[in-house]
């Protein structure tokens, strides 16, 4: 196998995952560094997105949310039809998504659920593991459960009431 791109992110990656983003209609690798999460571009490996945090993440889970534009974080005054059709034509640096484009579920190694909209901190919630793994999941057509495993071996399904 021959090597198509490379990309140094600088720091040991804890989480990779490949998410297909509906409004620039290409995969996105999301990867979960130590204390940055990185988007980049399925083709040419660029960075297109990064964001430090001032916690240390353990694990992650990108998503969108049913209908268009609803996990968009807009600026005031800014037209979501005009947000999502630049990201359907344009490159991030040519104008288009220069944001995530989706939801993120994230926990850190302190003990917090966190759920981004976009680039905003939406939710958070301080469980009682520290979880590993997380994963969004619909039992007996109950929808938006989360489910999360510890390094303990805990496992536990969640329930927040919203997507």
């Amino acid at each position: 196998m021959e090597t198509t791109w490379v990309c140094n992110i600088g720091e040991q990656a804890r989480q990779i995952k490949v998410h297909f983003n509906k409004y620039i209609m290409q995969n996105d690798i999301v990867v979960l560094g130590e204390t940055t999460l990185f988007i980049l571009l399925e083709h040419e490996g660029e960075i297109r997105f990064q964001k430090r945090y001032h916690f240390a993440p353990s694990c992650l889970i990108p998503y969108h949310l049913r209908g268009s534009g609803n996990d968009l974080y807009l600026e005031p005054e800014e037209d979501v039809d005009e947000l999502i059709y630049r990201a359907g034509v344009s490159r991030f640096d040519q104008g288009g998504l220069r944001t995530p484009g989706f939801m993120t579920l994230m926990s850190s190694f302190e003990g917090y659920l966190m759920i981004y909209k976009d680039t905003k901190l939406a939710w958070t919630t301080k469980l009682s593991t520290i979880p590993i793994f997380l994963e969004r999941a619909t039992f007996q057509n109950n929808q938006g459960l989360i489910v999360t495993f510890s390094d303990s071996g805990n496992l536990a399904i969640n329930y927040l009431g919203t997507d």
